[in-house]
């Protein structure tokens, strides 16, 4: 371990142990039950303090509680030292836990959502058992008495139950944002005020109980027994009513995020061209598809006329998923087919889209591209290239071979220059263009489809654009059966017909 780290892991360890102390010190010397046994507030530190901060923190409370149960508590040595065991498992326990259930979150410790409620009742609940186990039995033998580790194991179970149920869920949302300095999210909120009606109810409760009971003892464990069992049926009803209000308001917001998504969807698809209808006086015949591997995509294909004689056509992919690579993908789109249209030499258009789309970006978004133009009178193609994969050209006779071609640099990142190179195209010739997600898609065994069989499936399809890129999507799609897309699927094939 760093020096850092450990001086890190040292403070928070020292102030866990004296927050502990802090807080628990005046509840020991009023509320008193029985040798080491208090009604305690703060028996929520170990285990949000433990999921918030791991070992330090956990090992924190349980350094405050053994000097309280030696200073405050009259334990022995001996005593003090069995009963760090079961104090350090119960703030340890609800990190490990925490921390296995929510590894894949964006924001693992807070509570935002109602999984994340219900883990944090079951991690607490869970530590709360092993503690309260641990302490009856040891208990039980040094007073060589069932019946008063039982007793004494109940008491610390409800106890804390209560106040990790009661005070948890919101301590846990306030140091968290004392942390990040983020702002509370609607579903923190419902829970704080959850939080605050209980303590109100609470309140309500410990001064009727106590108006009630004009003769009652404060030091009675049955009497806080009592107490504690109502408010538990309290806290219970407004954590459920917390829990259906979230589910209610987050099944509200993913409808409105479906919508929204689907909205972008129809916007985004409503940019690929469809329609791949040509005549013979047209000279080639395409066909392209699109399939994102979210509701909405960052690859894209395009494909129009320059001028009667000159047909364009691209494939992209652009990084990420999901909406911002969506929107940014338009960009793409519009700056290439804006620059196409002008008549510009390939290189040309790849060029001025690149310092188009680097201006404003931020976020550092890239986009690899082919972008090709035939001729189509001598069916030459005049192509360049921005990283992107290389095509396959499908000869008339079934021959396949990968285009020999630079690299090129990425678009969207810095100004850059790109090379125009050609490849001719025979009558009957056809060429194949793809993003990654096709030779990347990945089987049961997480082998890649690769190159190879790529060749393989453009070489089996029948001799026409859409026969060919079904073939491979089939191919890709059998291949990986079963398994998750993880990555968009766009496919573009163009046929050179015959001179116009």
């Amino acid at each position: 371990m760093k020096k850092k780290d450990l001086g890190k892991s040292l403070i928070i360890c020292a102030v866990s142990a004296i927050v502990f102390l802090v807080l628990t010190v005046p509840f020991r010397n009023r509320l008193q039950l029985f040798y080491v046994l208090e009604v305690r507030p703060s028996a929520v530190l170990n285990p949000v303090l433990g999921m918030m901060f791991g070992l330090p923190a956990a090992l924190g409370c349980t350094f405050g509680n053994f000097a309280l149960d030696m200073i405050w508590g009259g334990a022995s040595l001996g005593d003090g030292i069995i009963f760090m065991i079961p104090q350090f498992l119960y703030g340890y326990v609800p990190y490990l836990l925490w921390k296995k259930w929510n590894k894949k979150d964006r924001r693992p410790n807070t509570i935002d959502n109602v999984t994340h409620v219900l883990r944090f009742i079951a991690a607490t609940t869970i530590a709360t058992l092993v503690l309260a186990i641990l302490v009856g039995i040891a208990i039980g033998r040094s007073y060589g008495s069932v019946e008063t580790g039982l007793n004494f194991a109940f008491f610390c179970f409800i106890n804390d139950v209560v106040f990790n149920a009661f005070l948890g869920i919101p301590l846990m949302i306030g140091v968290n944002k004392l942390i990040t300095h983020d702002k509370l999210e609607h579903c923190e909120r419902l829970l704080l005020w959850a939080a605050g009606i209980e303590a109100v109810v609470v309140g309500i409760i410990i001064k009727a109980s106590m108006v009630m009971n004009p003769g009652h003892d404060l030091h009675d464990q049955d009497f806080w027994e009592e107490i504690y069992l109502v408010c538990l049926a309290v806290i219970a009803a407004c954590i459920i009513a917390s829990i259906v209000l979230i589910a209610i308001w987050m099944q509200n917001r993913l409808t409105e995020k479906d919508y929204d998504l689907s909205i972008a969807a129809k916007i985004q698809n409503s940019m690929l061209p469809d329609d791949f209808t040509t005549d013979e006086n047209d000279g080639y015949s395409i066909y392209a598809s699109m399939t994102p591997a979210k509701e909405i995509g960052g690859d894209f294909y395009d494909f129009f006329k320059v001028d009667e004689n000159h047909v364009a056509f691209v494939n992209a992919d652009v990084s990420g998923k999901g909406t911002p690579a969506a929107l940014f993908m338009m960009r793409s789109a519009q700056a290439i087919r804006g620059y196409a249209k002008l008549g510009l030499p390939v290189n040309e258009v790849l060029e001025k889209a690149n310092e188009s789309l680097a201006e404003h970006n931020e976020d550092m978004y890239f986009v690899t591209a082919w972008v090709g133009i035939l001729n189509l009178k001598s069916g030459n193609i005049s192509f360049a290239n921005a990283g992107h994969n290389k095509p396959v050209l499908r000869k008339s006779n079934g021959d396949v071979s990968y285009v020999n071609q630079e690299t090129g640099l990425l678009m969207g990142i810095k100004p850059a220059k790109f090379k125009t190179e050609e490849i001719k195209l025979d009558e009957g010739d056809m060429l194949f263009i793809y993003t990654d997600g096709v030779t990347e898609a990945r089987n049961k065994n997480h082998d890649m489809f690769k190159e190879d069989r790529l060749l393989s499936s453009v070489a089996s399809a029948d001799n026409n654009p859409q026969a060919l890129c079904e073939k491979v999507f089939n191919d890709v799609n059998e291949f990986s059966y079963q398994c998750e897309q993880y990555d968009d699927i766009t496919m573009l094939a163009i046929k050179y017909e015959r001179s116009i």
